[in-house]
């Protein structure tokens, strides 16, 4: 098996079964991955006996540990030597999978960080057939708008997607990216620390980047995030937990600051040159902010 796709999930059932149809539509051969889904102790059964029979998965259940031990848990039962990181609710692009496999035989052993996007569809319980259609014939697109922070950390890397930045750990998405298993292991694998929503892709990546492997920013890999409302206090709190234990964790207090960034009070070039850098691939005469309550 060449790829493991790692996809964790907690009571989505339905977003999950149009994230597995995006599987279905891909434009690799189908026997050169799995998907690993990973139930993280989810109140019912999930109930995908459609698409086992269509991709190769593996369901593997467990009590409901948090999102970092259920990744870990899929990279463990994996068989592939890629791993491929998918949310339950990021449906991806047919050539999703071709993407991510190109940019690492092309560029080695490096992290690759694709492109979210967000799709918002009212009534989603309601409408699953009609959008399992539009993903089956490519018009998923239709509904699909930027992602913020997204575009702003895309400024840290160049055109081809390459990055002298010291933080392009800060663009990996748990979401939407890949790592070559080994790399995963030896850098320690996502820390179990982290029990809640927060930062766990963050810290990982700030390991992997530490430990040396270069970042790619593959602006083609996109997925559909299903979004959905959180309140600005679930953020705020989460965003100042996270950081401090992330900090904790690596005993660096620059990284509380990744809070004042994410509320929008420190730019990007900011929160770079806290680090002891500055991407040229970002422009100088203009600061780049970002605020995850911006609307």
């Amino acid at each position: 098996m060449e790829i493991s796709v790692v996809i964790p999930v907690y009571n989505q059932s339905t977003p999950l079964k149009l994230t597995l149809e995006g599987y279905c539509n891909q434009t690799i051969n189908r026997n050169i991955f799995e998907i690993i889904v990973v139930d993280d102790g989810s109140d019912d059964p999930l109930e995908l006996d459609e698409w086992k029979e269509r991709l190769q998965i593996k369901v593997i259940r467990q009590q409901n540990l948090g999102r970092a031990i259920a990744r870990n848990t899929g990279i463990e039962s994996s068989d592939g030597e890629l791993i491929i990181f998918n949310d339950a609710d990021r449906i991806p692009c047919s050539e999703f999978i071709e993407i991510h496999l190109a940019s690492h035989k092309k560029n080695g052993n490096c992290v690759v960080i694709g492109n979210p996007k967000e799709l918002y569809i009212s009534n989603l319980e309601c409408r699953v057939n009609e959008i399992l259609s539009y993903i089956k014939s490519g018009k998923i697109t239709r509904f699909a708008r930027k992602y913020l922070y997204s575009t702003v950390i895309s400024h840290l890397f160049k055109e081809e997607g390459g990055t002298d930045s010291v933080i392009p750990w800060m663009g990996f998405f748990s979401g939407n990216s890949s790592v070559r298993r080994d790399d995963l292991r030896s850098a320690g694998m996502f820390n179990p620390k982290f029990k809640e929503w927060g930062f766990e892709h963050f810290e990982l990546g700030y390991r992997l980047f530490h430990a040396g492997h270069p970042f790619r920013f593959a602006a083609n890999g996109v997925n559909y995030h299903l979004a959905h409302q959180r309140n600005t206090s679930f953020y705020k709190e989460h965003f100042k937990y996270s950081a401090s234990l992330f900090s904790e964790i690596q005993q660096d207090v620059r990284i509380l600051k990744i809070y004042n960034f994410l509320v929008g009070e420190l730019s990007l070039q900011g929160l770079e040159e806290l680090f002891g850098g500055h991407s040229n691939t970002i422009n100088s005469s203009e600061d780049i902010y970002f605020s995850s309550f911006n609307g």
